[in-house]
């Protein structure tokens, strides 16, 4: 039985509820629960960056209409960097990219516009997240697939040029251990004695 003085707790109005949920969602920012907010990148443009291991950076590009192909470039200085790409989601990770670049040392995608999985609507974003496999600096940019990056260096010596990466020093040693079996590590940094670059159309 009841006591003398329990009564029923009243339901929440809607309005209430809405805004009961609204300070959950304030407190979850507070805290630090928000998604990270993506980098504008420009075409035609190397952007630097670090990531740590273990980590993300996000970023996010728009595409002019008048693109028919682009080429997104990664290009590690040291560490394993890896790209998730996507048109139909933020901050896309190995579950939900449409490509994925993930071997080690420099690598470009080329994506068509004819594409299924190219945007089929205006303004065209693509969705770029770089995830450190290891503690890693990085230049990643997105370009016209008809505009050739030109990267005018000196090596230092023992690099070679991989032509790959267009022309860009590295030397290789094994990876350290907990790395991927088998795979090697470009050491790029320092073996670039100059560089310039520079895009022609």
């Amino acid at each position: 039985l009841l006591g003398p003085h329990w009564r029923e707790s009243p339901t929440p109005s809607p309005r209430a509820a809405t805004m009961l949920r609204t300070l959950a969602v304030v407190g979850m920012l507070a805290a630090g629960v928000s998604a990270q907010s993506e980098q504008a990148l420009e075409m035609g443009a190397l952007r630097s960056a670090f990531v740590n291991e273990d980590s993300f950076q996000y970023y996010s590009v728009v595409i002019p209409p008048s693109s028919n192909a682009i080429k997104v470039k990664l290009i590690p200085s040291y560490g394993d960097p890896d790209a998730y790409l996507s048109f139909t989601t933020a901050e896309p990770d190995d579950l939900t990219a449409t490509w994925v670049m993930d071997d080690v040392g420099a690598e470009e995608q080329v994506i068509k516009r004819d594409a299924v999985e190219f945007c089929q609507y205006e303004p065209c974003i693509l969705h770029i997240s770089v995830y450190g496999y290891d503690e890693s600096e990085y230049m990643i940019g997105v370009y016209e697939a008809s505009a050739r990056l030109e990267i005018e260096q000196e090596c230092a010596p023992g690099c070679k040029q991989d032509q790959i990466a267009d022309g860009i020093c590295q030397q290789v040693r094994a990876v350290g251990e907990g790395a991927r079996v088998g795979h090697l590590q470009p050491q790029t940094g320092w073996c670039i004695l100059a560089l310039r670059k520079r895009v022609r159309e």
